[in-house]
Formats: structure tokens, sequence, C-alpha cells
């Protein structure tokens, strides 16, 4: 699965050069970003031996990934406070998928008139939940994404 996810995202990536108008461009470029998420849960599944994944090495090399794509020029930071644990592999995968889309908003959004600042994922879990906060600041200001 992995492997096939892969050779979608690379057919995507040469799709996304090829094309000259910026908004198709972009668009296949956003589906780079959320099939290379979706591979980050199935390659740490594959490495485990029941549908169970430590979430914190996922949500860093999404971290990297994000920032790769959503803001190459900037200065804008992600980071993560907390731990997520242990999921199952029916709410990593959507986990991911929507961690993707809000950190890719708050780095698109927050950042319009400054290329500078920080989107920072905070975890807190209990025996029962699993609560995840984004954060974006600039200026010494700090606000809560709202999907």
């Amino acid at each position: 699965m992995k492997n096939n996810l892969q050779t979608v995202a690379a057919l995507l990536r040469l799709q996304a050069r090829r094309v000259d108008a910026p908004a198709a461009r972009e668009a296949l470029q956003e589906s780079v970003r959320r099939v290379s998420s979706i591979a980050l849960v199935h390659e740490t599944l594959a490495l485990s031996p029941d549908e169970r994944v430590q979430f914190d090495g996922i949500m860093d090399k999404l971290l990297g990934m994000v920032a790769e794509v959503a803001a190459p020029e900037s200065e804008v930071l992600l980071r993560r406070s907390g731990e997520f644990g242990e999921l199952s592999a029916d709410v990593a995968t959507p986990l991911v998928m929507v961690l993707t889309e809000l950190m890719q908003n708050a780095v698109e959004h927050a950042f319009r008139t400054t290329s500078t600042g920080t989107v920072l994922v905070i975890a807190r879990r209990s025996t029962r939940e699993l609560e995840v906060v984004i954060r974006e600041r600039w200026c010494g200001s700090a606000g809560r994404i709202r999907p």
C-alpha cells in the first residue's frame, strides 16, 4: 500500500510540474500532500505487528512535510507540544488528514501579511480522550484555529 501511495504522489508531482495554470498546479500539490499524509500512517502500520501506531513520530514527520509544502519561502515554523501516544489505524488515518488540512490552512491564512511565525500543534491526552489545538503565533499573539 505504501509503495502504491508513493507512486501516486510521484505521478501527481510530475503532473504538477507540467501544468501552467497556477490553480491547477496548486490543486495537484494539495493532492500530493494528502496522499503523502496517508502514506505516513501506512508506512508506520507496515512496521507494526497490530493495527496501532505511535502517532507522535507520524506527527513529527507530518510537521516537516507541511512546512516544506506550505511555507517553502517563509520563516513559518511548525512545532508539536504534548503527546498523541498510540492510536488505532482507524483513528490515525483520518486524524492525519484533518491535522494536515488545519496546519496547511494555518500557514496559508494566518501568515498572509507576514512570512514569520509559528504553528503549534498541542496534544492533550487523557485516558479516554485526545484533544488537539492548533495555534498560530505571529508578532507575539496567538489564536485558536477553528475548522
